[in-house]
């Protein structure tokens, strides 16, 4: 199962790329998962990241997140990720707030090369 998240499009893609490179680098979120998940999938514009969970620790605070550290997010969570990305491909669902999850890499994502729409 995969956790979906999407970063603000206008985000830096250089902030988006330190995800599982910088083990200290986490993704906040303002609520608490309602589902059991072993990857995370991260959208940033048309990009999908995957990435194995490592681990989610509990928070109850304002979280800095972003290049800037100017977008505030009053986290419940931090999911951390492995080292990776797993793979990166094309997201065929639009950027959305909050969390969804899919069952299937192929429900969320295609691969970069593809010409299927």
């Amino acid at each position: 199962m995969y956790l979906v998240r999407t970063i603000q499009h206008h985000e830096d893609t250089a902030w988006v790329d330190q995800l599982g490179e910088d083990l200290e680098c986490f993704i906040p979120l303002p609520m608490m998962p309602q589902q059991t998940f072993e990857r995370v999938a991260v959208i940033h514009g048309d990009r999908m990241l995957e990435f194995e969970l490592d681990r989610i620790e509990q928070r109850s605070g304002d979280e800095p997140v972003g290049a800037s550290q100017d977008v505030i997010i009053r986290a419940k969570v931090a999911i951390y990720v492995k080292p990776g990305p797993l793979r990166i491909g094309r997201a065929l669902i639009p950027g959305f707030q909050g969390i969804r999850y899919a069952e299937r890499w192929e429900e969320i994502a295609r691969d970069p090369y593809s010409s299927a729409s």
